[in-house]
């Protein structure tokens, strides 16, 4: 396991390559995390999928999004083409660095959407794995926005009376700018215009109804997709660990892994 940073000298990003720990494959995986608390609370598991992903031969690079986790960048300039050129940036750099000619990206919910935009724009990845991804950006908005006012309803801190003058707003203790916000209500997956990868996984945690369309949506643009309803909880949400089940998703993991190597054997 290596930690560096990488990419342009103005935005470093901070990313962690797991050496294949048994005979290399000629193909490696990027794992995006998602952004905000449902970062914090994944890291744990990235951390696991990572290391797992090795284990069977890949080279993988998980790395934090400029403005978030140790990368550089500020907050407050954040918005989604930043962190699809990060994605991109990061496939550049696992391709260099480890001499692989096939790249996969995995993502997590808003990290999921991320790597679905960046691998259809650059139209250059073999595989993508969307773990619970967020299909529609104005729903997501709705989800974090109520569940930041659930947080407020519980705890001693009040939100401030006075008009909020700032080109930002505070969402779970992480600013959302308003170029960000901007592009998330208008993230749709639905209408992806190109093919993004011949193959892809959706992992579905929640049953979640959109993600079907998804699927069709995909299969339509003449992807090969698979999608997997598995029963696990939500790590990225406070509150959601359920009593007999491990902290790291154990059985998305195990998915992941052998997907990932049966699509990049």
């Amino acid at each position: 396991m290596e930690p560096f940073y990488f990419g342009a000298s103005e935005r470093r990003l901070y990313g962690v390559y797991h050496l294949p720990r048994s005979e290399a494959r000629d193909a490696g995986w990027v794992l995006c995390y998602p952004t905000g608390q449902e970062y914090m609370r994944c890291h744990r598991a990235f951390v696991h999928l990572a290391e797992r992903l090795s284990h069977v031969g890949f080279h993988v690079l998980r790395f934090d999004l400029s403005g978030c986790g140790d990368s550089q960048g500020d907050a407050n300039e954040a918005d989604l083409p930043r962190w699809i050129e990060d994605v991109r940036t990061a496939v550049w750099e696992l391709r260099q660095g480890s001499g692989v000619s096939r790249i996969g990206l995995c993502g997590l919910r808003l990290g999921g959407s991320i790597v679905a935009l960046a691998a259809s724009q650059s139209r250059d990845v073999d595989a993508l794995i969307l773990w619970d991804a967020v299909v529609n950006g104005s729903r997501y908005l709705a989800e974090i926005e109520a569940q930041h006012r659930e947080w407020l309803a519980g705890s001693f801190a009040k939100p401030r009376s006075r008009v909020q003058t700032s080109d930002t707003r505070e969402v779970l203790g992480h600013a959302l700018t308003m170029s960000l916000v901007a592009n998330l209500e208008s993230l749709d997956l639905l209408q992806l215009a190109s093919v993004p990868a011949s193959r892809a996984l959706l992992i579905d945690t929640r049953q979640d109804r959109v993600l079907p369309l998804l699927h069709e949506s995909l299969r339509a643009l003449g992807v090969d997709v698979e999608q997997r309803s598995i029963q696990a909880p939500p790590v990225w949400i406070k509150g959601a660990e359920v009593v007999g089940e491990p902290m790291v998703p154990v059985r998305v993991i195990d998915c992941v892994v052998d997907w990932g190597a049966r699509c990049l054997p």
